[in-house]
C-alpha cells in the first residue's frame, strides 16, 4: 500500500502553533503545555504505520454453477505491521442474493498480528455469464493523520449460471395419461437428413450456410437480389416439435430477482429436453431474435438449445408469434409439428396467437398440434394484499382469454410459478387412464 499524509496533518500542526503563540502573547504556561499535545499526538501518528502487510487467502466459489446454487466463499486475512481499521470486502454480480454471512468486514488492527476468518454464502437466482469483482482491501489509520490507497487483491473472473433442468421424464407413473400434448402424428419428413438429394430451393432465415448451392446459385441468378438457392436432402421420418418462447416486456414482470420471463426460459428448456430426450426433432425460436434452432435431434441439440436459452434476454420490441410462425413457412413445408408456445396471455397476445394457429395450419394442415404454456405472472409482483386481490382479478381477465385459445383447439396449461412448480402443474393435469 502507498501511504501518504492526511489533509488533517496541516491544521493539527497549524492548531498547534496558534495556540502556542497565544500561550506566548498572553503569557499563560498552561496553553502553551496545550499547544504541546497535538505535537505529540502528530507525532505518535506519523511514527506507527496503518495496516501493512496483509495477505489474503481462502476458498473461492466454483467457476460453474446452476440457478439456485448455494456458492460458499470463504477468507482467511492475515495483517502482519501496523494499527488501525482493515477494510476487506468484494461486491456480488447483479442477480445474486447474499444468504448468509456478509461480504464486507471491517476489522481492527492492533499491535499484535491479525488472523480473521469470515464466509459468506450468496444464490444465483438467473441464469447467464457474470463477471465476479475483484477482492478490494483498504487500511486505515488509527488516527485518521495517514491514509492507505485501496489495493486489490486477486483478479476479477468469469461465472457462469446455467438454467437448472426440470425433468418432467420422472413421472413414470404407467397408471396416468398425460393430458400435456405429445406429437403421436405428429411425424413427418424434418428428420435426420439423408444423403438423397430432393431439390433446390430458396434460402429461408435459418438454414445452415453449409447447404447453400453456390455453383447453383450464380448458374441460375437472373438479378442479384435473388436468394441463394440450398440444396434439400431426404430426411428420415421423426416427430417435430417446435417451441417458441415469448420475449415481451410483459415477460419481465416479476422482481429483480423472480421474474415470469426466468420462468418461461426454464420451462422452454424443460419442455425442449423432454421431446429430445424422447427422439423428437426439436426446433427453438425465441420471439424478437433473428437467430433460431431448426428442428433436430440428438445430443448436439441439447448443447445448442442450452446455449441459445442462456443467451436469451427480454426485448423491447419483440415480433409476434403471427409474424415468427410466417418467418417459419419455409420450414413448416412437408411437416406436421407439435407447436408449444410459452408465453403470458393477454387480450393481445391471445388475438395474436389465434393468428398465428390460421397462419400454421394453413401451412401445416388441420392436424398440427398447438399447445400454450400460459404462466400467470402476477403473483411474483404482489407484496400486499391489495396486490394480492388485484392478482386475483387480472387472472379471471386472462381466464377469459384462454377459453378462446382452447375453443380454438389449443392445448392450455396455466402455470403460476409463485404457487407450484413446473413438475407440479403437469402431475396436477394429469388422468387417470
Amino acid at each position: 500500500m502507498k501511504r501518504t499524509l492526511s489533509s488533517r496533518l496541516p491544521r493539527e500542526v497549524l492548531a498547534s502553533a496558534l495556540l502556542f503563540l497565544l500561550g506566548l502573547s498572553l503569557g499563560n504556561p498552561l496553553l502553551i503545555v496545550l499547544s504541546l499535545i497535538p505535537i505529540f499526538y502528530v507525532a505518535l501518528s506519523t511514527y506507527f504505520a496503518g495496516p501493512s502487510q496483509v495477505t489474503i487467502t481462502g476458498k473461492e466459489a466454483a467457476d460453474n454453477a446452476w440457478v439456485g446454487d448455494r456458492l460458499v466463499v470463504e477468507r482467511e486475512v492475515l495483517a502482519e505491521k501496523g494499527m488501525g481499521v482493515l477494510v476487506v470486502g468484494e461486491g456480488l454480480p447483479e442477480h445474486f442474493r447474499l444468504e448468509k454471512g456478509s461480504n464486507l468486514q471491517v476489522l481492527w488492527k492492533g499491535n499484535k498480528p491479525l488472523k480473521e476468518r469470515y464466509g459468506y454464502e450468496v444464490t444465483a437466482t438467473r441464469r447467464g455469464i457474470y463477471q465476479t469483482e475483484a477482492l478490494r482491501m483498504e487500511g486505515i489509520h488509527f488516527s485518521g493523520l495517514r491514509t492507505a490507497e485501496m489495493e486489490i487483491k486477486g483478479q476479477s473472473k468469469e461465472l457462469l449460471i446455467k438454467q437448472r433442468r426440470i425433468l418432467i421424464r420422472r413421472i413414470r407413473d404407467p397408471h396416468i395419461l398425460s393430458n400435456v400434448a405429445k406429437p403421436v402424428n405428429a411425424v413427418s419428413r424434418s428428420g435426420t437428413r439423408s444423403t438423397d438429394f430432393r431439390e433446390l430451393r430458396k434460402y429461408v432465415h435459418g438454414d445452415r450456410f453449409r447447404n447453400i448451392n453456390w455453383k447453383a446459385t450464380v448458374r441460375l441468378a437472373t438479378s442479384e437480389d435473388d436468394p441463394p438457392l440450398v440444396n434439400e436432402y431426404e430426411r428420415e421420418g421423426r416427430t417435430t416439435v417446435w417451441v417458441l418462447l415469448d420475449a415481451r416486456e410483459r415477460m419481465s414482470l416479476g422482481t429483480n430477482v423472480e421474474n415470469a420471463f426466468e420462468h418461461a426460459v426454464a420451462a422452454s428448456s424443460a419442455l425442449c429436453h423432454f421431446y429430445l430426450d424422447r427422439n423428437c426433432d426439436v426446433g427453438l425460436a425465441v420471439l424478437g431474435r433473428e437467430h433460431l434452432l431448426l428442428p433436430e435431434a440428438g445430443r448436439r441439440q441439447t448443447v445448442m438449445v442450452d446455449r441459445m436459452l442462456l443467451e436469451a434476454m427480454v426485448d423491447p420490441k419483440p415480433a409476434s408469434f403471427r409474424e415468427t410462425m410466417s418467418g417459419l413457412h419455409g420450414h413448416m413445408e412437408g411437416t406436421t409439428p407439435l407447436v408449444v408456445m410459452v408465453t403470458s396471455v393477454d387480450a393481445e397476445r391471445a388475438e395474436d396467437i389465434l393468428r398465428a394457429v390460421k397462419i400454421l395450419r394453413a401451412q401445416a394442415g388441420r392436424r398440427t398440434q398447438v399447445m400454450v404454456l400460459h404462466l400467470s405472472p402476477y403473483s411474483l409482483a404482489k407484496e400486499t394484499e391489495e396486490d394480492r386481490i388485484a392478482a386475483s382479478f387480472l387472472q379471471l381477465r386472462d381466464a377469459v382469454e384462454l377459453r378462446k385459445l382452447r375453443a380454438a383447439g389449443a392445448t392450455v396449461m396455466t402455470w403460476d410459478p409463485a404457487r407450484q412448480s413446473l413438475r407440479s402443474l403437469l402431475v396436477a393435469t394429469l388422468g387417470r387412464k
